[in-house]
């Protein structure tokens, strides 16, 4: 057993056990160790935790060891996770948040489709992550009314009234084992959704939140668990600032936890994202007084083709599938070249993306996306609608607004300074080199500080535009106009036009 937050006796006798030198001391310890567990009134409960679906509800490939294998899929999921659960124990069941937005048929069904599975999956618990206000709020609430699982987030509110958006916290009673369980979203989550979806909330400081929840429920219950869609840096901050938690179970930077890390006495515990791995913990809790003195850990892998598949889910997967299939396989183009996409540099699948929205209107002097709106590779071959749900799963609005040549000047140095991340431009072209910049030129010519620019982009850059640009978020003044439709449809138009698409990588950003 891997062995944590021994307190007292426990940690001395446990070190003393490791000690294989001694015989006769070894003896004594038993004895003593033995003592200790009958007054310590030991109880055990296991934990199955996930988090970062993304409605990956059919397999994909992981490398393990070398060897890549087929991993994940709601049905195998489902079917694992049933084999590991055993009656007459003490169980809870986790989902740390992003069960929606991935493939098509989440946002097809607006996230319903994966509150049904979570029903299947018989969860206890569901923090919301920032993925699931893709829809709007209102959205959420409307399709979560059937969850028939507990849906905790304690530090947002509805503005209005100051009513929690969703229940802060609940109590689970297991056989003689209480456990308190609270629900938190990273503070500034609103930053990573679009603005429509987020308008009448408001959030609170998760830190002070946990702090809060811990205050209350300390000497009630006998584990205080915090359920969180805050990343892994965030975790490690509430671990160390919130004085009393004993375990979080976290999402959203999708980290792979073999081992649960411990900072100031909580364990924390990731798995990764896309269904790929179910984390299991045994807790070993001393109910007398309060704490966990030990515990076994492990992330196990869903190995498709090597588990016994859940039918149930298998058919539920399907019905959602057959409805849509016929729209979403329909082939709209052909791919010469591989669409790389990446996050942090540049690629050659977000340069198609851009120049296709600049074509939306052809007589726009720029347009500009955040790379990480595109969120799948695509090797050559045929072209499906499927495929550019998947790249683009987003319901990002088009926009245009205007920007002076000292704002995207500002902006240029912005993104080679400090860039939230890569930006991809079309019009624009910028020679950098060891931090001085030779040129920025648009459409050829070398911008203008007092001249006015059109530029075509996302709703989500315009609404995090501070941020990503650098360029003052003052659209009351700020000449802008929406184009009717979403982004994804128009990108599916252009693949249409073009029919043949062979993308390279282009010098438009030379910056060394």
């Amino acid at each position: 057993m891997i062995h944590s937050r021994l307190h007292g006796f426990a940690k001395l006798v446990h070190n003393q056990v490791r000690n294989k030198h001694n015989n006769f001391r070894n003896l004594i310890t038993l004895s003593l160790l033995t003592i200790f567990l009958q007054h310590a009134a030991c109880v055990e409960l296991e934990i199955f935790y996930w988090g970062d679906f993304h409605a990956q509800n059919t397999p994909s490939e992981l490398t393990i060891d070398g060897v890549t294998q087929k991993v994940g899929g709601a049905a195998a999921f489902s079917g694992l996770l049933k084999s590991l659960r055993q009656k007459n124990r003490r169980i809870l069941t986790f989902d740390a948040g992003d069960q929606f937005t991935g493939q098509p048929i989440s946002s097809l069904t607006r996230g319903k489709s994966q509150i049904t599975l979570l029903n299947k999956l018989k969860v206890d618990a569901f923090v919301p992550g920032n993925h699931e206000f893709d829809h709007g709020w209102h959205s959420l609430i409307e399709v979560t009314r059937k969850a028939d699982f507990d849906i905790l987030l304690a530090n947002v509110r509805i503005s209005a009234d100051s009513s929690d958006l969703f229940p802060p916290h609940s109590i689970y009673q297991l056989d003689g084992l209480s456990v308190a369980v609270i629900g938190l979203i990273y503070d500034n989550f609103m930053g990573s959704v679009i603005h429509n979806g987020i308008i009448g909330l408001e959030v609170t400081d998760p830190i002070l939140t946990a702090q809060n929840f811990v205050d209350v429920f300390k000497d009630s219950v006998d584990l205080l668990v915090a359920l969180t869609h805050n990343g892994w840096s965030n975790d490690s901050t509430l671990a160390a600032r919130v004085r009393g938690l004993d375990l979080i179970i976290g999402g959203h930077s999708h980290t792979v936890l073999e081992q649960p890390r411990i900072i100031n006495n909580v364990i924390i515990s990731h798995t990764g994202s896309h269904g790929r791995y179910i984390g299991h913990l045994t807790l070993n809790v001393d109910i007398t007084a309060n704490s966990i003195i030990g515990y076994e850990a492990e992330l196990i892998p869903v190995l498709t083709d090597s588990i016994k598949a859940d039918r149930k889910v298998a058919r539920l997967i399907s019905k959602y599938t057959k409805k849509h299939t016929k729209t979403l396989d329909r082939n709209i183009g052909t791919l010469a070249s591989n669409w790389n996409s990446s996050k942090h540099d540049q690629s050659n699948m977000a340069q198609w993306f851009v120049d296709a929205m600049r074509g939306i209107l052809p007589r726009t002097d720029l347009a500009v996306i955040n790379n990480g709106n595109l969120r799948k590779n695509l090797g050559r071959g045929p072209i499906k609608v499927r495929d550019v749900w998947e790249i683009c799963p987003f319901e990002n609005s088009i926009i245009v607004f205007q920007i002076s040549g000292i704002e995207l000047i500002n902006a240029v140095y912005h993104l080679i300074d400090s860039p939230r991340e890569f930006m991809t431009w079309s019009g624009l072209k910028v020679v950098s080199d060891s931090g001085e910049v030779r040129s920025i030129m648009v459409n050829n010519l070398p911008v203008h500080p007092k001249n006015e620019y059109s530029v075509i982009a996302t709703g989500y850059v315009r609404d995090h535009i501070k941020s990503y640009l650098d360029i003052p978020q003052d659209f009351t003044s700020r000449p802008f106009f929406f184009i009717p439709g979403n982004q994804r449809d128009f990108m599916i138009e252009a693949v249409e036009t073009e029919k043949v698409i062979s993308s390279g990588l282009d010098d438009r950003w030379l910056v060394k």
